[in-house]
């Protein structure tokens, strides 16, 4: 599992957003909580404009000890695209 979510981070690095879902997705399923692949994952489905996928993998990383600016990070970019301009200064 942990191959995996490394080779999904490089996968990422590379622009290769659907090759780095497909890894973090299989990385977790095989038992890697290791919460930097979960934020990756979080941070590309953000990007691609699919938030409600990106809320729950956001929440997964926090589940598993993700680091709290990184979170915060990320939920405020969640709440710009949501609309919620000036939430998105809390984060």
């Amino acid at each position: 599992g942990r191959y995996r979510g490394l080779r999904g981070l490089v996968h990422a690095q590379l622009k290769n957003s659907s090759g780095a879902l497909d890894d973090f997705r299989d990385a977790y399923e095989l038992g890697d909580r290791d919460p930097a692949p979960m934020l990756a994952r979080a941070q590309i489905l953000i990007a691609k404009g699919d938030l409600e996928a990106g809320r729950v993998a956001l929440e997964q990383a926090r589940e598993h000890g993700a680091e709290a600016g990184a979170v915060g990070s990320l939920e405020g970019a969640l709440r710009r695209l949501s609309g919620d301009h000036s939430g998105a200064l809390e984060g």
